[in-house]
């Protein structure tokens, strides 16, 4: 860009996720300072992240739970739940075309450290990611996004939210459908092998990640065909915002009905069909549409509070 201020957030000026390696990588060439994209995440202007080298900051794992995308901001947060992978940081790109007082959180996967106990069951990650979100914002309304699996999670939390009394004000999944569909679609029936699931991932999140987090995201992986195995999708009695996609990814790719979610819900099923395949869902392109909606929702809740 010709000019950026001090103050300007790297994310509300169009940066994603292969950006910020590269802005990180640069740094590090540049200064000899070690940052990490939660760093980046954290003070993402350049008044904030010199300010944070100048102090000598430890730099924070990118692979916590809990991740601030933008952490400011007087609306209820976006809460975002990772894909197949265990990573959140696909999520990136939504800060653009977000109000800047939309604060988004994005929740990851145990097992990223390579030491953390992987999830249970599908009930025991929603639930640990509840305690997570309540950390940020102890009663609702809440507001939450996944995409693939994150979907089919940010469904099960809703639906433990809701037996508690809490109301979910957004519920949003991008071309996610129940669990007994959705399994069949997830790398095929059988799991596949490492050096092909290591491609499809990085095609995903649309950057380079290193070997020895592949490896933590593979396991994982493996751990959400087992534990999916043994989930059935629950009743929800909210509505549900499901942006659906048209291309296949593949010859054999399952391309469901979006009424298929309907016996799953008592509330209405708004659906916005797009042309890209399920791996596109977080290209630039395709946020200028999903984004503009997301935030349309966003500012009628925000108006409600």
């Amino acid at each position: 860009m010709e000019k950026v201020g001090r103050g300007d957030s790297f994310f509300d000026l169009g940066g994603h996720s292969l950006l910020a390696t590269r802005l990180i990588r640069r740094i590090r060439e540049t200064l000899d300072v070690e940052l990490s994209i939660r760093d980046l995440f954290e003070a993402p202007c350049v008044t904030e992240l010199s300010r944070h080298i100048a102090e000598g900051g430890d730099s924070k794992s990118p692979y916590q739970v809990l991740m601030p995308i933008r952490a400011t901001g007087g609306r209820h947060p976006l809460f975002c739940i990772h894909p197949e992978g265990g990573l959140g940081w696909s999520y990136i790109g939504l800060a653009l075309h977000l109000d800047h007082e939309q604060p988004i959180y994005t929740l990851q996967a145990r097992g990223l450290d390579g030491m953390s106990e992987l999830a249970p069951s599908i009930p025991d990650m929603a639930a640990d990611y509840i305690e997570q979100i309540r950390s940020i914002q102890p009663n609702g309304p809440y507001h939450l996004l996944g995409w693939s699996l994150g979907g089919v999670i940010a469904q099960e939390v809703a639906v433990q939210l809701e037996r508690v009394g809490e109301k979910t004000a957004l519920l949003a999944i991008l071309d996610t459908f129940p669990i007994e569909i959705l399994h069949e679609a997830m790398f095929g029936k059988q799991a596949c092998a490492y050096d092909l699931f290591a491609r499809v991932v990085q095609e995903m999140y649309l950057m380079p990640i290193e070997e020895a987090r592949l490896k933590s995201m593979y396991l994982i992986g493996l751990n959400h065909m087992k534990i999916t195995a043994a989930f059935s999708s629950s009743h929800y009695g909210g509505d549900l915002l499901l942006f659906r996609s048209l291309i296949p990814y593949a010859e054999d790719a399952l391309m469901p009905e979006a009424d298929t979610w309907q016996p799953y819900l008592s509330g209405q099923l708004e659906v916005h069909d797009i042309e890209c395949t399920h791996m596109d869902m977080m290209q630039r392109d395709v946020l200028k549409i999903i984004g503009p909606v997301l935030e349309s929702k966003l500012s009628v809740t925000a108006v409600k509070q």
